[in-house]
C-alpha cells in the first residue's frame, strides 16, 4: 500500500504530466518536431492550464521563447478594412488573432513568466529583438500590429520607467505610438514625474515616426484616446500636430479608410492649445502610389466549376446516385488545381472541403472526407510553410464538427505533429 507521502507525490504528478498521446509519447515530444510556432503555442498553453509542474515551467517557456525566434512571421499582420472577404488577407488576418508570429508568442511568454520568476521575464523582455515597421508597398493589403508587445511593456514594467522607455524605444510606426499611448493610459500606478517625463519622450517619438499613412489611420482612435488621458503640453501639441499632417500629406497609397479625419477634428476642437488649428490643404497628399491588390477566391473558371459541381453534389444528398456523385466530386476535388500561389490553393481547397464535412452524412460518407482532409492537410507543405494559416483552417474545419471527439481521434492518429498536438489541446478544452 502507498504511504499517504507517497500518494500525494502520486497525486501531483498525475495533475501536473502533460498528457500522453496513443504511442506514449507526450505532447510536448510531438510539439518538438512541429513547426516552431506551434511548439511555442502548445508550451504556453500546458503551463497556463497547469499541466506542468512548477519548477519545469521557468525551463520549458525558456526553450518555447528561443523555439519563437523562428516563427514564419515576426510580427502580426492584419488586413486593412477594405481589402474584402475571401481573400488571402483576410484568411492571413483571421491566422494573425492565434498570435503566432514571433513578438506575439514571445510577449505572452514574458507575461507567463511573470507568474514563473519575475527577474527573468524582464530580462526576457529586454532582450526581444523588436523588428523595425516599416510602411508596407501598396499593393500589399497587410499591416503590423505589434500591440501584444506594448501591453506586455506595460505588464513588466511596474515602478520600472526605464522599461517603458526601453518599449518607446523600439516604436517607429504611427501604430506603435498609439499601443504605446494606449498602455500608458492603462498604467495608473506610475508616478507623476514619471509620467511626465514618458510623456515628453513619446512627443519626440510622435514628432519623428515614421510615415505610413494607412498605420496612423488604423490606429488614429487609439491614439487619441490615449492622448486625451495624459495631460496636454505644449510639446505634445505640436508633436500631435506634426504627425498629422505629415502623415496626411506626405505620398501615400490611394484608399481611404480609418479615422485620420477625425483625429484631426478631434484635434482641432480640443487639442490644438494655443497652435494654428490644421488646414484643410494641409492634410492633402503630394501624391498617390497606387493601391492594394486582391483576387477574390474562387474567380476562376476552374473555380467556378467546382463550385458549381458542389451544389449539383448538394442535390443529390439523400438520393440513390449520392454516393456515386460523391467519390466523382472527391476524385474532381484531387485534380483541381486553384489558381494562385499554393497558399491560395490551400485556402480553396480547404473551404470546399470544409463545405462538403458539413454537407456528408454522419458515417461511412463523413469518415471519408475526414480522412481525404487530413492527408491533404499533412501533405500540402502548408503547415511548414505558413503554420499559422495551416491552424487556423484546422481550428475552423474543427469548429464546424458536430462529432468533434471522432475528428479529434482521427487527428491523433493522423502521425502528423501539428495534428495531434491540436487535437491533444483542444479535447482538453470545456465546451
Amino acid at each position: 500500500m502507498l504511504s499517504k507521502l507517497s500518494l500525494v507525490a502520486f497525486f501531483a504528478a498525475s495533475v501536473f504530466a502533460p498528457a500522453l498521446l496513443a504511442d506514449d509519447q507526450s505532447i510536448l515530444d510531438v510539439a518538438r518536431q512541429a513547426p516552431p510556432e506551434i511548439f511555442a503555442d502548445a508550451a504556453i498553453k500546458l503551463v497556463e492550464r497547469g499541466q506542468i509542474p512548477p519548477g519545469q515551467r521557468a525551463g520549458l517557456l525558456e526553450e518555447a521563447f528561443q523555439a519563437a525566434k523562428r516563427a514564419h512571421e515576426p510580427v502580426r499582420l492584419q488586413a486593412i478594412p477594405i481589402a474584402g472577404t475571401n481573400t488571402r488577407a483576410a484568411m492571413q488576418d483571421s491566422a494573425g488573432i492565434l498570435g503566432l508570429d514571433t513578438l506575439s508568442l514571445q510577449s505572452r511568454m514574458v507575461r507567463l513568466m511573470m507568474t514563473v520568476d519575475g527577474a527573468r521575464a524582464i530580462e526576457l523582455f529586454q532582450s526581444i529583438e523588436h523588428p523595425a515597421l516599416l510602411a508596407r508597398p501598396c499593393e500589399d493589403p497587410m499591416i503590423a500590429d505589434a500591440s501584444a508587445y506594448y501591453e506586455t511593456a506595460g505588464m513588466v514594467a511596474g515602478n520600472r520607467p526605464a522599461l517603458l522607455m526601453l518599449a518607446l524605444g523600439q516604436a517607429n510606426s504611427p501604430g506603435e505610438l498609439a499601443s504605446f499611448a494606449k498602455m500608458l493610459t492603462a498604467d495608473k500606478a506610475l508616478p507623476d514625474e514619471d509620467r511626465r517625463m514618458i510623456a515628453g519622450a513619446l512627443a519626440l517619438k510622435m514628432s519623428t515616426a515614421a510615415v505610413d499613412y494607412r498605420s496612423f489611420t488604423m490606429n488614429a482612435e487609439e491614439l487619441r484616446a490615449g492622448l486625451e488621458a495624459v495631460a496636454p503640453t505644449p510639446q505634445l501639441e505640436e508633436a500631435a500636430r506634426k504627425l498629422a499632417t505629415e502623415q496626411m500629406s506626405w505620398p501615400r497609397c490611394n484608399e481611404e479608410f480609418g479615422n485620420a479625419g477625425a483625429f484631426v477634428e478631434w484635434f482641432n476642437k480640443e487639442f490644438h492649445g494655443t497652435l494654428e488649428p490644421i488646414r484643410e490643404e494641409e492634410t492633402w497628399t503630394k501624391k498617390f502610389l497606387g493601391t492594394f491588390r486582391t483576387e477574390r477566391y474562387f474567380e476562376s473558371a476552374e473555380s467556378k466549376q467546382v463550385s458549381d459541381d458542389f451544389g449539383k453534389l448538394r442535390m443529390t444528398l439523400g438520393r440513390p446516385e449520392w454516393r456515386g456523385a460523391l467519390s466523382g466530386f472527391l476524385k474532381e476535388l484531387s485534380e483541381w488545381k486553384p489558381a494562385g500561389e499554393n497558399i491560395d490553393a490551400f485556402h480553396q481547397k480547404m473551404t470546399v472541403l470544409h463545405g462538403l464535412f458539413q454537407l456528408a452524412p454522419a458515417g461511412e460518407d463523413r469518415d471519408a472526407v475526414i480522412a481525404r482532409t487530413i492527408d491533404y492537410l499533412r501533405s500540402s507543405g502548408m503547415e511548414r510553410e505558413y503554420p499559422a494559416e495551416w491552424l487556423m483552417q484546422v481550428r475552423s474545419f474543427t469548429n464546424a464538427a458536430t462529432d468533434r471527439a471522432k475528428l479529434l481521434a482521427a487527428f491523433r492518429g493522423s502521425k502528423d505533429p501539428g495534428l495531434e498536438v491540436f487535437a491533444e489541446l483542444d479535447a482538453a478544452l470545456p465546451k
